[in-house]
């Protein structure tokens, strides 16, 4: 039913392919709205502040545990390819999880210290477990955009979206704290792996499971742009969106950081809902023809922009006003700090959703060194910001505005050179 609609509204592939991926994300975010309501009344900002600590610790991990190996699926030249591609992505994804745990095992008591996380310690081994079953995902995910099946994507991230909000829900109603937020959290990344994997099982069929070492190992050396630059450069990338929940856990507290966790998923919501189905579906694009026509890939990304600007502006200029009066409502007032902060977010969330579908082909282009720079960049301006911020004793609200500027700052330079990027492209007579 969905396909004959998007069929009948819609004339370019580029344009039903994003309507899939936002179908689906809406449901998502629609029932996330729906039930944060009901999971801020069953967990405690120091409970929502230890599951966001776990989140964006998970977020980090991710990065590291393929070693990025899976970017390179879109853009591997055949099936073969493409499956000794996942293999390496797999055995580079277990083989950090059980080093995890055990680091996790040997050295959790100093780890946490460092970090001023010591809430965590009952949680630490729910790391390794959800590092694992959200890197699986993750590496069929990057199949599932090669072949462009959306549909698929769309259907395993409403069960995802199902499996986290019930999950955490559910948990909460018998009063299991942290560990159902964190179960929950899990329970929802590992929905849909069966449902991708069974497709590309049936694709591949037995040759699948004929591992071939020699080229895994060579494909290993093809790729190591993703894991010299690519790596890092996400790390980075990653830990620039993820090390201000660390810092306001350790320079203010776990409660501060809870409630930085609920403005910053309602912020994120715009750029979940929209931003990453349509970079999804512009990285999908760019690999697929950006060689062959740097010049329409150029307009599409110009075209992104000014339409991406009209939808995010509204929900950014209600944010600034009304959104310390919203979530005291929505939320209840326990949770009105969250909304202060949202307000100094806003912005600079309206920026993200804009700017970042763009930035893809960095990837896509194997620009990784550039990359790597830029984030580089981002991190410091994250540590300097809250660095100040610790060292003149700011209030945290002038802790995330500074931050935000810093930002901003950032998603500008990434864009101003992923357009020199397709510019910069041969162009065929």
């Amino acid at each position: 039913m969905l396909e004959r609609i998007f069929d009948k509204l819609f004339r370019s592939d580029f344009a039903k392919n994003s309507a899939y991926l936002t179908s689906g994300t809406a449901i998502i975010q629609g029932l996330t709205v729906l039930c944060a309501p009901i999971i801020t009344r069953l967990y405690s900002p120091d409970e929502m502040g230890i599951f966001t600590l776990y989140a964006s610790f998970l977020s980090i991990l991710l990065i590291v545990g393929t070693l990025k190996y899976e970017l390179a699926i879109p853009i591997a030249k055949d099936n073969n390819e493409v499956k000794n591609v996942i293999w390496l992505s797999l055995i580079s994804l277990t083989s950090f999880t059980l080093l995890l745990f055990l680091v996790s095992f040997l050295f959790k008591d100093h780890l946490l210290k460092v970090f001023n996380a010591q809430q965590l310690k009952p949680y630490i081994y729910l790391l390794s477990i959800g590092l694992w079953i959200a890197g699986i995902y993750n590496i069929l995910l990057q199949w599932a955009l090669r072949n462009q099946a959306f549909k698929i994507i769309t259907n395993t991230k409403i069960r995802q979206g199902i499996g986290l909000n019930g999950g955490q829900i559910g948990l909460g109603l018998f009063g299991l704290g942290p560990f159902g937020l964190i179960i929950g959290y899990i329970l929802g990344k590992s929905a849909g792996i069966i449902t991708i994997g069974k497709r590309l099982l049936q694709e591949q069929q037995q040759h699948f499971f004929q591992i071939e070492w020699n080229k895994i190992n060579k494909l290993a050396k093809r790729y190591k742009s993703f894991v010299l630059y690519g790596m890092p450069a996400q790390l980075l990338s990653t830990g620039g969106l993820e090390l201000p929940v660390i810092f306001i856990t350790a320079i203010y507290s776990t409660s501060e950081a809870g409630q930085y966790g609920i403005a910053h998923l309602l912020i994120s919501i715009p750029i979940a809902l929209i931003g990453n189905a349509v970079g999804d579906v512009f990285y999908s694009e760019a690999a697929k023809n950006g060689r062959k026509n740097p010049d329409a890939l150029l307009r599409l990304s110009e075209k992104l922009i000014k339409q991406l600007i009209l939808i995010g502006i509204i929900p950014t200029i209600l944010l600034v006003f009304l959104s310390p009066w919203l979530f005291a409502f929505v939320f209840s007032s326990e949770w009105k700090t969250a909304g202060e902060f949202a307000q100094i977010l806003a912005v600079l969330g309206l920026f993200r959703l804009v700017l970042t579908p763009v930035t893809r082909v960095y990837i896509v282009f194997e620009k990784n060194f550039a990359l790597l720079l830029i984030n580089s960049l981002r991190v410091i301006l994250v540590v300097a910001s809250f660095g100040y911020a610790y060292y003149v004793r700011l209030d945290i609200r002038w802790a995330l505005a500074i931050y935000s500027v810093s930002m901003i700052l950032i998603y500008l330079i990434s864009y101003i050179y992923s357009r020199k990027i397709i510019q910069s492209l041969p162009r065929t007579e």
